[in-house]
């Protein structure tokens, strides 16, 4: 550290603290002698109507909206926030719609009717009766149909689907809004 000391001068120093001194108060000087010289011009040039009516005109027309200029978009921090919940609301919608219309059942199948046994091969029983040995009673029995398997009725079944990253990421956002901080 005294070797430091040693290479500066006490003269070096003063002369350097006086200059700097000297030539901040020069340019304060010529700072005010500048604000009195733009106020004398002020002051002393009466101001031309022409001149004091083209600039109250200009002034006008810079403050008043021209009628013509649509405003400038405002800013809605929240715009996009409320597009992604509204865009969220309405693929919910069309997955209740999808689930509350249920798709319809497959067809059930048709039982399966024998096919009519001809007059000829059903049978016919026929009582006669003694004194006139004529047919009495006809009786034609109906075929009898083969019993058919009952077959159980499917369930109508419900389509999950696997919900999208997007989707994912704005239920995250309704379910824990302080994520948005």
């Amino acid at each position: 550290m005294t070797m430091l000391l040693a290479d500066l001068d006490l003269g070096q120093i003063i002369i350097i603290v006086v200059a700097v001194v000297v030539g901040f108060l020069q340019w304060l000087w010529k700072l005010i002698k500048q604000g009195q010289e733009e106020r004398a011009q002020r002051h002393a040039v009466p101001e031309d109507p022409e001149v004091k009516r083209l600039r109250d005109e200009a002034w006008r027309r810079q403050v008043q909206p021209t009628p013509s200029a649509t405003p400038p978009p405002l800013s809605d921090p929240w715009g996009t926030v409320r597009e992604v919940f509204d865009k969220m609301k309405e693929e919910m919608r069309k997955a209740q719609e999808e689930q509350t219309r249920p798709s319809l059942p497959p067809p059930l199948p048709r039982p399966v009717t024998a096919p009519p046994v001809p007059a000829a091969h059903r049978p016919v029983r026929v009582e006669l009766s003694p004194q006139t040995q004529r047919p009495a009673v006809l009786q034609i029995q109906p075929p009898v149909a083969p019993s058919l398997p009952v077959l159980p009725v499917p369930a109508t079944s419900v389509v999950y689907r696997k919900p999208t990253a997007e989707f994912s990421a704005l239920r995250t956002l309704l379910l824990h809004p302080a994520s948005l901080r």
